[in-house]
C-alpha cells in the first residue's frame, strides 16, 4: 500500500464529510484494460473509464508488514455486460493485473493512493453460485521455486520443450454422436479398450464451442464417453467436431508405456520418501 498521498487529498481525508471512491483498474494477460468503481456513477481517470455499480464485491485488504502474502476476496462482478460468465469459466481473467485507487470523486485533481499495485488475480472458481477471485499481492513471487525441486511425478508438462512428446502423434480428432450433458458426450467412432484420455485436453473446433479447450475427466471405452471436469458454456451438440490429446498422469510408467518417452522424463521416481528414509533397519 502506497504510504505517500498528496496535500489536498490528505486534507480531503481527513475532514468530516468526505466524498471517496474506490477505483479497480483490472488489466488482462491479452492487454486489455477495464476499470469498475464502488461509486455510483462512472469516473473517468487516467484515461480509463472505471464502470459504475459493476456488482463486484471486495472483502477487506489484508496487509502485513511482514513477508507474507497480502490478499483479498473478490465476488461475483458480472452485472458489467464487458464480463461475461463463458469468458470466467474459460479463465480469460485467470492471473489478469489489479490495481486499486483511492479518488476523491468530486475532485480527481486531488490525485490517488495505491491501495494495491501490480496485484493478480489468481484462478477464479465458481462458490456458492458466485464466482470468486482471489487477489494476491506481489509478494506471492517470494513464494515462487527457483529452482526445480524432485518429485516422483514429472514436473514436464505434456509436449513442452522439456517433455518433447510429438503431440500430434497422441491427439485424436472426432465429431460427438450424442450429447450426454453440457460435460459429458459420446462419439462412437472411437474405438479402444482403455482410457487415454483422462487428464487430456479437449478443444472444440467447430460448434457453440468453437476454439474453447477444457480438461478431460475421463473416458468410458465401453459406452464411447466422454467426460469433462467442466461443463462447457455454451450447448454441445451432435456433429460438433473436437480434437483431443491422450492424458498424461505424470508416471513413470505411464510416461514410458504411453508415450516411449522415458528418457525425458523430468521425475525422480526411485528416491525414497521420508517415511522410507525414516524406517527402522530391521523394519525394512
Amino acid at each position: 500500500m502506497s504510504k505517500t498521498v498528496g496535500a489536498n487529498l490528505l486534507t480531503h481525508i481527513q475532514g468530516e464529510v468526505t466524498t471517496l471512491a474506490i477505483l479497480w483498474k483490472l488489466t488482462r494477460q491479452d492487454t486489455t484494460i477495464m476499470g469498475f468503481t464502488n461509486h455510483d456513477r462512472t469516473i473517468s481517470y487516467g484515461g480509463v473509464d472505471y464502470e459504475a455499480d459493476t456488482g463486484f464485491a471486495p472483502s477487506n485488504f489484508e496487509g502485513k508488514n511482514d513477508l507474507t502474502v497480502d490478499s483479498m476476496e473478490v465476488q461475483s462482478f458480472l452485472r458489467s455486460d464487458r464480463i461475461t460468465e463463458e469468458d470466467l469459466m474459460q479463465g480469460v481473467y485467470d492471473y489478469a493485473r489489479v490495481d486499486v485507487y483511492l479518488v476523491n470523486y468530486a475532485n480527481l485533481g486531488h490525485g490517488h493512493i495505491i491501495l494495491a499495485g501490480d496485484w493478480k488475480i489468481g484462478e477464479i472458481k465458481w462458490q456458492n453460485q458466485q464466482f470468486v477471485g482471489e487477489v494476491r499481492s506481489k509478494k506471492q513471487m517470494l513464494d515462487k521455486a527457483i529452482v526445480e525441486r524432485y518429485s516422483a511425478e514429472c514436473r514436464a508438462t505434456l509436449g513442452d520443450s522439456q517433455c518433447n512428446a510429438n503431440l500430434a502423434t497422441y491427439t485424436y480428432t472426432g465429431t460427438v454422436t450424442t450429447v450426454v450433458s453440457t460435460s459429458s458426450f459420446i462419439d462412437t467412432s472411437r474405438a479402444q479398450a482403455t482410457d487415454l484420455f483422462a487428464y487430456g485436453k479437449l478443444t472444440w473446433t467447430s460448434g457453440n464451442n468453437n476454439g474453447r479447450s477444457i480438461e478431460i475427466k475421463s473416458f468410458n471405452p465401453t459406452t464411447d464417453t466422454f467426460v469433462l471436469f467442466e461443463p462447457m458454456p455454451e450447448t454441445i451438440q451432435v456433429g460438433d467436431a473436437y480434437s483431443a490429446i491422450y492424458g498424461c498422469d505424470k508416471i513413470w510408467t505411464t510416461c514410458v508405456n504411453r508415450f516411449a518417452n522415458g528418457w525425458n522424463f523430468r521425475g525422480e521416481p526411485l528416491v525414497p520418501t521420508y517415511d522410507k528414509i525414516l524406517q527402522r533397519p530391521d523394519t525394512q
